[in-house]
């Protein structure tokens, strides 16, 4: 209910939103704070209210999503980690048969090991570079 009194009404709404809200300041430097803003604008998805948002707000809004967004993540980075493991894994394979015939055999394959371990390599590089461009 609100009350009759102006002045009244607003002391009662000032108590609530401070119970609700935490007030921060935060100084940065100049280039700082372009940096910031230049780092938020690339790198989080732009709305059609984004230009009427304060620093601010875009700063507030930028590490919400930032943190939200990695925990909402977390089974598509273990879908990854699964399929990097995957590869690692046939890579690893090869290597110990490599490994087993070279024992049995008395000789070594040194070509086909370094062969397996530049594959190795290449495949980890490629994958990776693939996630870090989606």
């Amino acid at each position: 209910m609100m009350p009759t009194n102006s002045a009244e009404y607003q002391k009662q709404y000032r108590k609530t939103y401070n119970k609700k809200h935490k007030n921060i300041t935060v100084s940065l430097q100049l280039n700082e704070h372009a940096e910031l803003h230049e780092y938020i604008t690339k790198h989080f998805p732009v709305s059609e209210n984004i230009k009427k948002m304060t620093f601010s707000t875009l700063l507030r809004e930028a590490t919400l999503f930032q943190i939200r967004g990695s925990s909402l993540r977390t089974q598509a980075i273990e879908e990854e980690l699964k399929q990097l493991k995957f590869l690692l894994t046939d890579c690893a394979n090869n290597l110990h048969q490599i490994a087993h015939h070279h024992v049995e055999t008395k000789h070594a394959l040194d070509n086909d090991a370094l062969s397996i371990l530049l594959q190795l390599e290449q495949t980890v590089h490629n994958f990776v570079n693939s996630r870090l461009k989606d």
